[in-house]
């Protein structure tokens, strides 16, 4: 299976969408350990200690993914993740149409 196929199944079984932030992959995977945790449910021990295998596995490769990719920190990388706020700043500045009185 090539690297794209293994994080597309790491992400499925992560519940993670196409993009993601570190905070929530954590988040994701801390949720399911805690839902499948065979520790935690007595009931369908063999299939709970499977699924938390598979959501360890999934959130050690894809925290791998995301610990060896070169992140890129020039301009036009940035701008594309501003706050909105910031976004009009940026592009308008203190241009007096986007100023009412009460800004002033």
């Amino acid at each position: 299976m090539d690297t794209f196929e293994r994080i597309k199944r790491a992400r499925e079984i992560l519940n993670i969408g196409d993009k993601a932030t570190i905070k929530e992959i954590r988040e994701n995977y801390l949720r399911l350990l805690k839902k499948y945790h065979p520790d935690k449910k007595h009931t369908h021990r063999e299939n709970n200690t499977e699924m938390t295998r598979k959501i360890i596995e999934a959130y050690n490769l894809l925290m791998d993914f995301c610990y060896n990719y070169e992140i890129s920190f020039d301009k036009k990388s940035i701008e594309r993740y501003l706050k909105d706020e910031e976004w009009w700043l940026t592009r308008f500045g203190n241009a007096p149409i986007w100023h009412t009185e009460e800004n002033k």
